[in-house]
């Protein structure tokens, strides 16, 4: 997505804002990996720069517990989005999907996830929260 990630109903920060939480659980159980691009908006009412730097590490927070990234650079707009979109490419050629299994008493649920990786000079995004079920249910 490309966007400011301005609540404007909700201008200060907090970390546990409901409506991430329900953008993160929503994404989680869609299994959906969230990439965002900033662009500042020109609004009167987002156009403050701590507005704009909630905004940002709203977006960032969302993006990293869904394993995607958060582009931005500052508190303007870019002036290219191609390289976005090149790293965006990259990430999408490098993909990979793992499965796992969890014991799970009840019904379905997001679950935080916590994942090392032992290799030299590799980096890995994983999600933080993962949407877990039965296995004799399927996904919704």
């Amino acid at each position: 997505m490309v966007t400011d990630g301005v609540d404007t109903s909700q201008r200060a920060y907090d970390p546990d804002d409901p409506y991430v939480q329900a953008a993160i659980t929503d994404a989680a159980r869609a299994h959906l990996v969230v990439y965002s691009i900033y662009w500042k908006s020109q609004g009167r009412m987002d156009n403050t720069e701590a507005a704009n730097d909630t905004g940002q590490n709203l977006l960032s927070q969302i993006a990293q517990a869904t394993g995607g990234k958060s582009f931005w650079q500052g508190m303007g707009n870019p002036v290219s989005l191609a390289p976005y979109f090149d790293e965006l490419s990259r990430r999408f050629r490098n993909q990979w999907e793992l499965g796992l299994v969890v014991p799970l008493s009840g019904k379905p649920q997001v679950e935080s996830l916590k994942m090392k990786l032992s290799a030299p000079g590799t980096e890995i995004d994983t999600p933080q929260q993962v949407y877990v079920y039965p296995a004799a249910a399927t996904a919704k």
